[in-house]
Parts: C-alpha cells; sequence; structure tokens
C-alpha cells in the first residue's frame, strides 16, 4: 500500500462504527442518526450547538470574544456589523473547531489588518474525529445553515453576496461550495468569492460538481494546493489554481513525523501571511499540472517573469494554473524577485 493509501485508510476506517440510532427532537423536529460517536444530521432547522457562527466586528483584535449569531435569525448588536465592508467567512475542515490553526491564524492575519467583518464557521461537533464519512454527509447542512446565516444578514443587514469572501480549508472548501449554492437558490445570486485551501481529496476524486468545489461557486474561485494526490484535490477546482512547491509536499515539512499532514496544514499558514505581506506569494503561469510534473513549465528558479499574486491580494482577474515556490521557514513570501538563498536546495533541483 503505498502513502495515499495509507493515509486514507487511516483517516477513513476509524470513522465506520458499529451502533447505530435514530433521534428526533421533537421540539424542533429535526432527524438526527448516529453512529457510534459521529452525528449525521439530515434535517434542518439549523442547531446552534452544532453549526456556530462566530462575527467578530470591524476593531476587534484577535483577543476579543465573539458574537453568536442564529442562523435562522441573525441579530448582531449595533456597531458589530457593517455591510459596507468586506465580509470574511472562515470554515475549518475535518476535525477543526473555531480555535483550529486553520481557522485562528486566518482570523488574527484579518483582524490585525482591519477593514472586515469576520465571521467564523464553528462545525466541530459535526466534523469530530474518527467521522470523516459523518462529516462529509453533514456538509450539506453546514452548507444550507452558513447560506441561511448570510440570507438572514442579506434581507435584514443589507449585506451583499458580492461583498462576501468564504475562505474554506479542506472539508470547508466544499462547505463553501454548498453555501454559495444555497445562498443563490434562495437570492439568484452567488458568492463574491471563495478562496479554496487545500480543498479535500478523500472521497471527492469522482464526486460531480454539485458535492465539490469548482468555478461555478462564485464569481471568483481561487484555490491553494499544498497536498494534492493525499489529502489535497489534484484536480483544478478554480479560476485560478495555484500549486505550492509542486503541490504535494512543503520544505517546511522535510522531515516532519507526519509529512503529508503537515503539507495539507500548511494552506492556510500560507494564505495568513498573504493578508499583510508586502512581499507576497508570485506565481508563475503553466498551461496544466502535468505539464509541469514533465517538466515542460517554462522558466526555473531564478525566473523574472512571475506575476500573479496568489493568496488574499489575487486579483479577481487571474484565471490559469500557476506554480508558487516558498521559503523552508517563516516568513514563506519570497516575493516577485526571489531570493534563491531562501529556497530549500531540494525543491530547487526538482
Amino acid at each position: 500500500m503505498g502513502p495515499m493509501g495509507i493515509a486514507w485508510y487511516i483517516l477513513l476506517l476509524p470513522g465506520l462504527q458499529i451502533a447505530c440510532s435514530r433521534n428526533v427532537d421533537q421540539s424542533t423536529g429535526r432527524l438526527e442518526w448516529t453512529l457510534g460517536q459521529c452525528i449525521l444530521q439530515v434535517k434542518e432547522p439549523c442547531d446552534d450547538n452544532e453549526v456556530r457562527f462566530l462575527l467578530y466586528a470591524e476593531g476587534a483584535d484577535s483577543s476579543s470574544e465573539p458574537i453568536l449569531l442564529r442562523a435562522n435569525d441573525p441579530r448582531p448588536p449595533p456597531g458589530t456589523f457593517n455591510p459596507n465592508l468586506d465580509t470574511k467567512v472562515l470554515i475549518h475542515g475535518y476535525a477543526g473547531n473555531a480555535d483550529f490553526n486553520s481557522t485562528a491564524v486566518i482570523r488574527r492575519a484579518y483582524l490585525n489588518r482591519g477593514g472586515s467583518n469576520v465571521i467564523v464557521v464553528d462545525w466541530g461537533p459535526l466534523a469530530t474525529y474518527p467521522c470523516y464519512f459523518a462529516a462529509i454527509f453533514n456538509l450539506l447542512q453546514v452548507g444550507s445553515c452558513t447560506a441561511r446565516l448570510l440570507f438572514g444578514l442579506a434581507t435584514k443587514y443589507s449585506l451583499h453576496p458580492a461583498t462576501v469572501h468564504v475562505v474554506g480549508f479542506s472539508l470547508g472548501a466544499h462547505v463553501a461550495a454548498l453555501t454559495s449554492k444555497g445562498m443563490q437558490a434562495m437570492t439568484g445570486t452567488r458568492l463574491g468569492r471563495i478562496t479554496g485551501l487545500d480543498p479535500a481529496l478523500p472521497l471527492f476524486a469522482t464526486l460531480n460538481d454539485a458535492w465539490k468545489l469548482d468555478p461555478s461557486d462564485a464569481d471568483f474561485v481561487d484555490v491553494v494546493h499544498t497536498n494534492v494526490g493525499i489529502f489535497g484535490k489534484i484536480e483544478v477546482s478554480g479560476h485560478a489554481d495555484f500549486f505550492v512547491n509542486g503541490g504535494t509536499f512543503q520544505p517546511a515539512c522535510a522531515g516532519h513525523k507526519n509529512a503529508p499532514l503537515c503539507s495539507h496544514l500548511l494552506a492556510p499558514v500560507y494564505f495568513a501571511e498573504s493578508v499583510a505581506s508586502e512581499e507576497g506569494f508570485w506565481g508563475q503561469a503553466c498551461p496544466s499540472y502535468w505539464h509541469y510534473v514533465l517538466g515542460w513549465c517554462p522558466g526555473d528558479t531564478a525566473r523574472d517573469d512571475l506575476d500573479t499574486l496568489m493568496g488574499e491580494q489575487c486579483s479577481s482577474t487571474t484565471r490559469g494554473i500557476f506554480f508558487v515556490r516558498t521559503s523552508d521557514s517563516p516568513p514563506y513570501a519570497l516575493g516577485k524577485h526571489q531570493d534563491s538563498t531562501r529556497i530549500k536546495k531540494q525543491y530547487c533541483d526538482q
């Protein structure tokens, strides 16, 4: 069994539980199945304990207490939500929560920069380890509840879908897609932007586009790939797809006991750095991932034709496939005119 098969086996097998029960909440009518410790939600309404929406008002700092919003009736206190600002919606992945690093590091970056409403989607109870199968099943519920929240903010607080930027990590990237589909069904308008951070691969390789992130899900979809073929999807999933350090293994993870997972988890770290980076993560265009693998992409590590920014500052007009190099230690961004001494030698020699 290869490394991809081993990774999938470890990830998926523990989620197969024996005990099964069916619960109906008489007060809400919500139908819920449990497989051992795994929860499968198959009917609305949204449960504010299992999918929480945490608002961080513009001007708040990283230590500020968030404001809990109800999915079906969001009521941000006066002065805490500004519809004239961009709204950043952050969605974690499998086995995550509101304080998981993939969410927290990006939240801190946006709050430190200022100028945005920040909403964190915490669906941790529906994405617990070892319940990967259940987490996938619950994506539709989480996406629906997130869409309902945004619809409530749109109808009552003048939020416009075009100003919404959803940043989803791993399974969270597919939640973002379902959120936009739900929003479009309710308003006729899809979201302005989705950023997919190493969208999850296991069980998404052959699903149709309705269940996974693709370019039709927002006006602009940009994707950062850091562990393709193992935890992250290899296929192009956006208008602009960025493969970092070849897209499979990250130089900062050399020697790590779980290099694939480490590489997967670096996608949100790179994105968080891009929010305020003066150097920037610059990429070079290439016709396809396979052109890169076969060595058919033009240029080398000393190239001067890096002209496309990855991350927060990526232009919404960007189209294509790009390859980005980073340093092997923070700060990871190498800038447009890259210092070859900061690029790990083993990656320069590829």
